[in-house]
C-alpha cells in the first residue's frame, strides 16, 4: 500500500527536542538563490514515495485536522544542521489515548533531500507557552511514510531565525506520516499539548520546512521556534502549522499474529465520497434486499436512503479475527441524529445495532469507524464514541460465511473494509469400498468367485477448511484383479473437473481420477468394476493427493477380495470342447 522513502540525516546539533513538518526557511543571502536554481533537482530524487496515508475526513484525536494552506503558504525551516532550529505548535486533545500516529506536511529546499531523521518531542502547554517535555523520540526516515508530491503553486520561505523569507520558491510539498509508534504518549482528553519537530541531515546545505496551515484551522497559541537552548519566540508571519494527531486504523489493529493469514475484503473505495468516481456498487444478498428493499452504494449524497452490503469471502479456514473499517459522512444535522449502524446475519435472523451520531454533530462530519468483531460495544452505544466491549460475532463468522452491513438513512459511506484472520489448515481423506451384490451393499471385504466381477467405491473428502486443488486419485490393483474400463465407471467430481474426468492406460491395473478443485467439505466419488482372476487375498490400495498453496496432503485406503475357486464357465467349455472330442477320437478308433 503505503512504500517507505529511504534517505539519511546525519549530524545531530544542538539540544534534540522536536520532530515534526515544518515548513523550510530561505537566508537573505547568496547561498539561498543557489539553493533556489536546485529546487527542480530536489523534487525529481524524491522518488521512493507513496499516495498519502491520511486523509481529509479520517480519524483523529486533536480539537481538529490543521491541514495545509497550499498555494500561498510559507514553510517554516525546522532544521537541526549547523544553525539548530525546532518549531512547535499546540493542539488540544479530544479522546484520551495513545498517540500512535503523527502526520505532518512540508517539503525540501536544496538538493539532495538529505533527511536522516525526525526528532519529534512533546511538551506540556503551560500559561508561559511551551512547559516540560513529556516524551522524545527520533524516527530515521526509512521508518517515515512519505507521499506522492502535492501540488501548490506558489510556495513560500521563511527563515524563523533571521526573519528572512523567500516568495514563490516551490511548487510542491509532501505528506509525512509516522505510524504504528511503539510505546507512545499517552495524552489525556481536555488537556492542551506542544509537538515539536526537527529534521535531522547527512548533508549541510539543503533545509527542510513544516507547511503553515490554512487560516481557517488557526487553533490556540501561534506557532513557535526556537534556536539550541534558547527561549521559545513567536515565528511572526506563519501562525499555526499543519499536522493531525491520530490513532492507528483497522488494518494496523487487526494484527493476525504468524499463524494467520490476513485477508481484506474491501468494498467501495477511499475517494472520500466522491459520487462520480467509478466505485463498484454495494453488493446486499437477496434476504437484505429482501429486509429493506434495494438500497443505495457507496458516497450517496441523498437523504432518507438504506444503504446495505453483505460482505462475502472464500477459503478463510477457521476465523480467529476481524475488523471492520468503515468512513461515514452525516449528511443533514436535524436527521441524522438517530440514524443507525447495524451488523447483521439476515439469514440467521441476528443483529446488533448501534447510534451513529450526536445530536450536535454538524453535517459534513465525518468519522471511520473502526471495530473489532470478537469485542463489540453493547447495542445501543454511540459508535464514533465507544467501539469496544463483549461482543463477539467470530463464532459467527465461522458459521454463516457472510456479514451484512446495514445503515441508515442520512448516513453517507466512503467505503467498508473487512479484515479476517483466517488459520487455513488444507486437509484430504479417502475411504474405499468394495461389493460382491452389484453396489447394493458395501464393506472392507468380501469373498467373491474366481472370473466373477465386483465393485468398488473411493469416495474422497476435503475434510480441511481450505479449497484444494489438483485431486489425483491413484487405484493400484494387484494382479489378482482386473480393471474393468468404459461404461463401468461411474464419475462424480464437483465442477469445473478435468476433461476427460478419469484417466487409465489399457492394460495396465494403475487407473487414476483428476478432479481440478475440491471446495472445503465437499467429496468426489469414483465407482469401477474390475474382474477376479486368482484366488486368494487381494488387497486393493488407492490413494489421493491434492494442494493448497504449495502444500501437498495425501491420504491413503484399501479394500480386500478374497478370490474363492470355482469352475469358470469358459474353463467348463474348455473342458467340454477337450472330452468331446477324445469321445470322438475313441469312437473313430472303435
Amino acid at each position: 500500500m503505503n512504500r517507505k522513502i529511504k534517505s539519511h540525516f546525519d549530524r545531530l546539533d544542538g539540544d534534540k527536542n522536536m520532530k515534526k513538518k515544518i515548513g523550510a526557511l530561505k537566508r537573505k543571502t547568496l547561498s539561498f538563490l543557489v539553493a533556489m536554481v536546485l529546487i527542480a533537482a530536489s523534487m525529481t530524487s524524491m522518488t521512493n514515495v507513496a499516495v498519502a496515508d491520511w486523509e481529509s475526513g479520517d480519524g483523529h484525536k486533536m480539537h481538529y485536522p490543521q491541514l495545509p494552506k497550499g498555494p500561498g503558504g510559507y514553510s517554516v525551516m525546522a532544521t537541526v544542521s549547523s544553525s539548530p532550529c525546532y518549531v512547535a505548535d499546540d493542539w488540544q486533545c479530544s479522546e484520551s489515548g495513545p498517540v500512535t500516529d503523527i502526520h505532518f506536511w512540508g517539503h525540501c529546499l536544496g538538493s539532495p533531500c538529505g533527511i536522516q531523521f525526525f526528532e519529534i518531542r512533546i511538551a506540556e502547554k503551560t500559561n508561559y507557552g511551551v512547559g516540560q517535555i513529556l516524551w522524545v523520540r527520533e524516527f530515521p526516515i526509512s521508518d517515515v511514510i512519505v507521499s506522492d508530491p502535492i501540488g501548490a503553486t506558489p510556495l513560500h520561505w521563511i527563515n524563523p531565525l533571521t526573519g528572512g523569507s523567500i516568495i514563490n520558491v516551490s511548487e510542491m510539498y509532501w505528506q509525512y506520516n509516522i505510524e504504528n509508534i511503539d510505546d507512545p504518549f499517552i495524552q489525556v482528553e481536555g488537556k492542551e499539548y506542544w509537538l515539536i519537530i526537527g529534521a535531522h541531515w547527512s548533508v549541510a546545505s539543503p533545509i527542510w520546512g513544516w507547511e503553515e496551515c490554512a487560516e481557517v484551522y488557526s487553533f490556540g497559541s501561534p506557532a513557535k521556534f526556537r534556536q539550541d537552548l534558547n527561549q521559545w519566540q513567536d515565528i511572526g508571519s506563519v501562525r499555526d502549522l499543519a499536522f493531525v494527531i491520530s490513532e492507528g486504523n483497522a488494518g494496523e489493529e487487526c494484527e493476525c499474529g504468524t499463524t494467520a493469514t490476513q485477508i481484506e475484503v474491501m468494498a467501495g473505495e477511499k475517494d472520500n465520497f466522491d459520487p462520480d468516481s467509478d466505485t463498484d456498487p454495494a453488493s446486499p444478498s437477496p434476504t437484505l434486499e429482501a429486509l429493506f428493499g434495494p438500497g443505495v452504494g457507496f458516497d450517496n449524497p441523498d437523504i432518507n436512503k438504506h444503504f446495505i452490503h453483505t460482505f462475502t469471502w472464500e477459503d478463510c479456514g477457521n476465523i480467529t479475527g476481524a475488523c471492520l473499517e468503515v468512513k461515514l459522512k452525516a449528511l443533514d444535522t436535524p436527521l441524522t441524529h438517530n440514524d443507525i449502524f447495524k451488523l447483521l446475519f439476515s439469514d440467521d435472523d441476528y443483529s446488533i445495532s448501534y447510534k451513529i451520531w450526536e445530536e450536535t454533530t454538524p453535517s459534513g462530519q465525518t468519522e471511520t469507524i473502526l471495530l473489532d468483531l470478537s469485542g463489540l460495544p453493547a447495542a445501543g452505544t454511540l459508535i464514533t464514541e465507544t467501539t469496544s466491549g463483549s461482543e463477539n460475532l467470530l463464532e459467527m463468522l465461522n458459521d454463516e460465511g457472510y456479514l451484512d452491513l446495514h445503515i441508515e438513512d442520512d448516513t453517507s459511506v466512503d467505503y467498508a473494509k473487512l479484515i479476517l484472520c483466517c488459520e487455513q489448515n488444507p486437509s484430504i481423506s479417502v475411504e474405499k469400498k468394495v461389493s460382491n451384490d452389484g453396489g447394493q451393499t458395501w464393506h472392507e471385504e468380501v469373498n467373491q468367485d474366481v472370473c466373477q466381477n465386483v465393485q468398488f467405491q473411493i469416495t474422497v473428502t476435503n475434510d480441511g477448511d481450505v479449497t484444494l486443488n489438483d485431486i489425483v486419485i491413484t487405484d493400484y490393483l494387484p494382479n489378482c484383479l482386473e480393471y474393468v474400463s468404459g461404461p463401468a465407471v461411474n464419475w462424480i467430481c464437483p465442477p469445473p473437473t478435468y476433461v476427460p474426468p478419469y484417466y487409465n492406460l489399457p492394460g495396465t491395473n494403475t487407473p487414476t481420477w483428476k478432479c481440478s478443485e475440491l471446495p472445503p467439505g465437499s467429496s468426489a466419488l469414483v465407482t469401477y468394476t474390475a474382474h477376479v482372476v486368482e484366488s486368494g487375498g487381494c488387497e486393493n490400495q488407492v490413494s489421493v493427493e491434492g494442494e493448497y498453496d504449495g502444500q501437498i496432503v495425501t491420504d491413503t485406503d484399501c479394500a480386500t477380495v478374497i478370490g474363492v475357486t470355482t469352475i469358470c464357465l469358459g474353463t467348463i467349455l474348455i473342458v467340454f470342447l477337450l472330452c468331446g472330442g477324445l469321445f470322438l477320437v475313441h469312437r473313430k478308433k472303435a
